[in-house]
């Protein structure tokens, strides 16, 4: 059962659609979350989001899994918005829209290979977003 995104708006809200059960509606930025490691540690290959109708939750892969353009700029997103807030351990030059996205296609690129990447053609230092 898949809960993905379909949508973004500007201020990091996500637009969700239960695949199986048709329905969906807005995600909260802050209700999407990491993944945890069997040791309770964060998971950053992992982001979980929760349907905002039924409380059915899906974990997306950093490789895309179900929507591979859009669970990657999920990722790129989140990553992007928790390290400016300073959520993340990530120093503060490498925050930028290609310094995230570069982060990102590294580990698709370790994980599945070359071909499992798909945020290649969408934006530059702009949220890349508006492009889909």
């Amino acid at each position: 059962m898949a809960v993905r995104p379909v949508g973004f708006d500007p201020t990091g809200g996500i637009s969700a659609l239960h695949d199986e059960l048709g329905h969906g509606g807005a995600v909260a930025f802050a209700d999407v979350a990491f993944g945890r490691a069997g040791d309770g540690s964060l998971d950053a290959d992992h982001l979980l989001l929760v349907c905002p109708v039924c409380g059915a939750v899906s974990a997306h892969p950093i490789t895309g899994g179900c929507d591979p353009v859009r669970v990657q700029l999920l990722f790129w997103r989140t990553i992007r918005r928790r390290a400016a807030l300073g959520a993340l351990n990530i120093p503060a030059g490498q925050r930028t829209s290609a310094a995230v996205k570069q982060r990102i296609h590294d580990r698709v690129a370790a994980l599945e290979g070359e071909a499992r990447w798909r945020l290649e053609a969408l934006g530059g230092e702009d949220d890349p977003v508006d492009q889909l």
